[in-house]
């Protein structure tokens, strides 16, 4: 059974360099491509009135916070499928730093709300799964 894999193969070097980077599999990384379904130049509006970005849909707050911090321009990570990429494994890792559970990194990539949370992240493991045969 061939699979639609969610990636070209310029997007997958960025995920391979972003997992020698973040230490985020690039099967993860895949898989948020995959669940998120963004596009590059795509902003979907949220219902606190935020919006989320590119390829990985990539939410204000991070957007605003990867300004502050590292100097990244909004509109590469809505722009630019590596920059998004890259800044998707970053949020995992740092979610990872913050509590030593992988699985809650991930979840907390989409949400800290517990429903919203458990529902994600059983939306990456099945497309994991998938991916991955």
């Amino acid at each position: 059974m061939a699979v639609d894999l969610p990636y070209n193969q310029a997007e997958y070097a960025c995920m391979i360099r972003a997992e020698a980077e973040y230490q985020v599999p690039a099967l993860v990384l895949a898989a948020i491509l995959k669940v998120e379904g963004g596009r590059n130049g795509m902003a979907s509006p949220n219902t606190n009135k935020t919006f989320d970005y590119g390829r990985t849909q990539i939410n204000t707050v991070w957007v605003n916070n990867f300004y502050r911090w590292h100097g990244v321009p909004p509109a590469a990570i809505a722009m630019d499928s590596c920059t998004a990429i890259r800044a998707a494994a970053y949020i995992v890792q740092y979610e990872y730093r913050k509590t030593g559970n992988f699985w809650t990194a991930i979840g907390n990539y989409h949400s800290r709300t517990p429903d919203k949370h458990r529902g994600y992240v059983d939306k990456i493991y099945k497309a994991m799964v998938v991916i991955a045969r």
